[in-house]
């Protein structure tokens, strides 16, 4: 949440929520009238900005005193992308039976 006083008769005041934190986005806000509502405030467009990641008001305030104001963001974490499946390895072919080796003579005897 982000505090702002509305000065008396002002126009167009531009008051904005803090920034999401690292790894979130903007998905909506608010803002109210913390106390007693006394004075008049004209709310000219409230709406959440992508750009700047956070919530953001324009207001006008038509009274002869400041209006405090609180201005808040509703920030979710940013989606991450799927990661696309990995193809299957072929299967490799059955190696091929080797031949049998003929046998052996037998050594002859030692003299």
């Amino acid at each position: 949440m982000q505090d702002h006083s509305v000065p008396p008769l002002s126009r167009d005041q531009q008051l904005r929520s803090p920034v999401c934190p690292a790894g979130t986005q903007i998905v909506g806000g608010g803002y109210f009238q913390p106390g007693s509502r006394t004075g008049a405030l004209e709310k000219l467009d409230a709406y959440p900005s992508v750009i700047e990641n956070a919530y953001l008001v324009g207001v006008n305030n038509t009274s002869p005193t400041a209006i405090d104001l609180r201005v808040f963001a509703v920030c979710q974490p940013v989606p991450t992308a799927p990661t696309a499946p990995t193809a299957p390895t072929a299967p490799t072919a059955p190696t091929a039976p080797t031949a049998p080796t003929a046998p052996t003579a037998p050594a002859p005897p030692p003299p």
